[in-house]
């Protein structure tokens, strides 16, 4: 259990400044956990996202190295090792080995975990009755079996009907719930459960408050509910599902480094079966850079592109459509302040304030607070032209305001920007203002975080003509929705009422087929388009956790016992339900051609993508609200069988045979990266392997063996597209060195 201690509070007039060259490689959550352990401070584990295994604290933490870490390295530290790929690691730091693993010069950046929520919106009391498969715009589809569509998230309930097929038998391959202990973890992760379908009897759900992942897992996989037509899109696909460690005082919150284990760990069991991969990630947070940066982004785009093809990830927008929570802008020698404020609500929470400045640009910060109709500033300036954090409580006359914790990093290293980052605690009953003093010598963007990090708050005015307010661009959510490397999909509204199974109607005030009011907007904050489609997600119905004690009668739209399974359906809103609408259609053009890469899927959904009356006309670019239009999943789908026509999967090989002192192979050439040959023995033995060449658009293979005893051999052939074995005979005597057809 983790253990909960009492935030430490320093006095507005005694701070803990750290100079020291450490923190130019510490993200801010890295910076303040290393300060409160090197001055011996208690403070919230939960609030640092700190997980106990085995009696041990763990510091979750993404990182970049500057070397190729061994085992002598993480033994050092007694490390829990996660995904890892080039100089990319996650990995779990025990509290007690942390200082001295943060001095470690192999290391070049540690980023230890920030929240991240579910993408639920808060209008989750209507429904949008959507079939996935019959009510997009078109009803034809190809079949999904042979394709993995993998879930990370909370809230599944392993045994319901949507998860079966005909049979009554689970199309989950694997589950892993990575906040359980057991003996019975995954090979390649050394913490968690789990689960293969044997065990789903013994593993029936991973929380009774929430039913988030099985809603999506649903819409993106879910077989047909008995007696309705509620579908899954990709019906027939192998599910691997994983929930994360989740921390109920952040609000249901996971963390980066769990989700980008269980990114790893599907994408492995895929390659495992043998099959295409989409994965769905219907989670968020507005911590971070916002420009595709983001060490997360960065780790699982390597993941995914580590192979040619057959792999995809798909994220959702976010939720602040509605909500001015960010404010870009450009400084200059006739406005060089900015001046802002916002509420800081009566809660035990924190809420955070993240300022991303450019490159070689310096960000100063003053904080205040409001006293009738006046702005009271502290004296206390915080500037990017030293790394480090101070924390300090915010004091009127009467009483202590509020906490806070600054870090300041001149340059952060994962994209060379300047960053103040701010940690906000109330100490008061009420809500209460908080105003910001900026300024710089470049451009600035800022984002206002609630707790949990997945939801925005407003920026204001108050009507001060010398206060900027909010806006409502750039909102896109970080956990991928800003990289190039994702599939970003915001929401639109199919239906605006729903009765439920007490025969209540509610209805929401949004305009169908219009964009829905909460569907964030983009672009990232260097200006790219986000995101990159869009779908139906305003209150869609698919499968509940039915040991979610939250369900009442009110939001439950059907109830199943099939299998001898309690099985409910009902409402839920968000991007959340419109990114498992598009994974589903991966998973069937993944099926029509399991060859296409993540770059290809994009273009072919952009290029399908339909307009109307509400999207307006959209250019080849796309638009901030709607990205390249509504998805089409049949044309998609279409558009991706019709692509795997064209690739020549079994190429005419020509070579010698008999060879002598030289075998040579030439065949034309397929789209391919990998390109690898094996030159056996009759007993099995590797003779000689290696690369083919590539020259003039076709494969170029010659391989010396003078040394080569006569007798049979076979030439294996690896490549992207096909696997081909040929027997060959070595003769002592040259025959010739023409090509023959095999």
């Amino acid at each position: 259990m983790i253990i909960r201690l009492i935030f430490f509070v320093l006095t507005i007039n005694c701070f803990s400044l750290n100079s020291n060259d450490i923190y130019s490689k510490l993200s801010p959550f890295a910076e303040t956990i290393y300060d409160n352990l090197n001055e011996n401070r208690q403070f919230n584990y939960d609030e640092y996202l700190i997980r106990t295994i085995d009696s041990t604290h763990y510091v979750s933490c993404l990182l970049i190295s500057n070397t190729k870490l061994n085992n002598n390295f993480f033994d050092k530290y007694n490390l829990i090792k996660g995904a890892s790929i080039k100089n990319y690691y996650s990995l779990k730091v025990p509290l007690e080995n942390y200082l001295d693993f943060c001095k470690d010069r192999r290391l070049k950046y540690i980023q230890a975990d920030e929240p991240v929520s579910l993408l639920l919106d808060n209008a989750n009391q209507s429904t949008n009755f959507i079939s996935a498969n019959t009510q997009l715009r078109n009803s034809q589809f190809f079949e999904s079996s042979g394709v993995v569509v993998g879930v990370i998230d909370i809230g599944f309930q392993l045994n319901h009907v949507m998860f079966k097929n005909s049979n009554g038998n689970t199309r989950i391959r694997k589950a892993w719930f990575q906040g359980t202990s057991s003996p019975t973890t995954p090979s390649k992760f050394n913490y968690g459960t789990e689960i293969l379908p044997s065990d789903i009897g013994r593993f029936l759900f991973d929380t009774q408050y929430d039913s988030h992942g099985s809603h999506v897992a649903g819409i993106a996989a879910g077989s047909n509910f008995p007696n309705s037509d509620i579908t899954g899109v990709a019906s027939e696909a192998d599910i691997i599902l994983v929930s994360p460690n989740f921390y109920d005082t952040q609000l249901q919150a996971t963390s980066q480094t769990d989700i980008v284990d269980g990114v790893a760990y599907i994408f492995d069991e895929a390659s495992r079966l043998g099959k295409p991969c989409v994965i769905n990630l219907s989670l968020g947070t507005q911590l971070g850079p916002h420009d595709g940066s983001a060490l997360f982004d960065v780790m699982c785009a390597e993941l995914q592109n580590s192979v040619a093809y057959g792999r995809s990830l798909v994220t959702a927008a976010g939720n602040d459509g509605e909500r001015n929570i960010t404010i870009k802008n450009n400084f200059s020698s006739s406005n060089d302040t900015l001046k802002t404020a916002f509420y800081l609500y009566n809660s035990n929470l924190t809420q955070y304030i993240d300022i991303w400045g450019k490159e070689n640009s310096e960000i100063c910060v003053s904080l205040g607070y409001s006293q009738g109709s006046n702005i009271i500033w502290d004296s206390n300036v915080f500037c990017t032209n030293k790394s480090g954090t101070q924390s300090g409580v915010i004091t009127n006359s009467n009483s202590n305001l509020y906490n806070y914790t600054i870090s300041q990093s001149p340059e952060e290293a994962i994209n060379g920007k300047s960053r103040i980052f701010l940690q906000l605690n109330s100490r008061r009953n009420s809500d209460q203002v908080v105003a910001l003093k900026i300024t710089s010598d470049d451009e600035v963007i800022l984002w206002n975080s609630l707790f949990g990090g997945s939801q925005g708050d407003y920026f204001y005015s108050f009507g001060k003509l010398d206060f900027t307010g909010g806006q409502n661009d750039f909102q896109i959510g970080e956990i991928g929705g800003n990289n190039e490397d994702f599939i970003t999909v915001a929401s639109y509204n199919t239906k605006n009422s729903f009765r439920s199974l007490n025969n209540n109607l509610v209805s929401l005030d949004q305009d169908l087929l219009d964009l829905s009011l909460f569907s964030s907007i983009g672009p990232n904050a260097e200006s790219k388009m986000k995101p990159d489609i869009t779908a139906p997600g305003s209150i869609v119905i698919s499968a509940l956790n039915g040991f979610d004690q939250s369900l009442d009668s009110n939001t439950i739209a059907g109830f199943d016992n099939s299998f001898s399974t309690s099985s409910y359906i009902g409402p839920q809103t968000g991007t959340s339900m419109s990114s498992p609408i598009v994974a589903g259609t991966v998973a069937l053009m993944l099926r029509a051609n399991p060859y296409l890469n993540q770059s290809e899927i994009k273009q072919i959904l952009k290029e399908t993508a339909y307009q109307d009356e509400f999207t307006g006309i959209i250019n080849e670019a796309g638009t901030t609200n709607w990205g390249a239009g509504k998805l089409d999943s049949y044309k998609a789908v279409e558009r991706a069988e019709e692509l795997s026509d064209m690739i020549d999967l079994f190429p005419e090989i020509l070579y010698t045979n008999p060879f002598d002192e030289r075998l040579k192979v030439k065949f034309n050439l397929t789209p391919t990266t990998k390109n690898e040959y094996y030159l056996v023995d009759a007993m099995g033995k590797i003779k000689s392997n290696g690369n083919f060449d590539i020259d003039d658009e076709n494969f170029q293979l010659e391989v010396n063996t003078t040394s080569l005893k006569s007798g049979v051999y076979f030439l294996r052939l690896v490549t992207d597209r096909f696997e081909r074995t040929i027997p060959l005979i070595k003769l002592n005597d040259a025959i010739n060195n023409n090509f023959y057809k095999f």
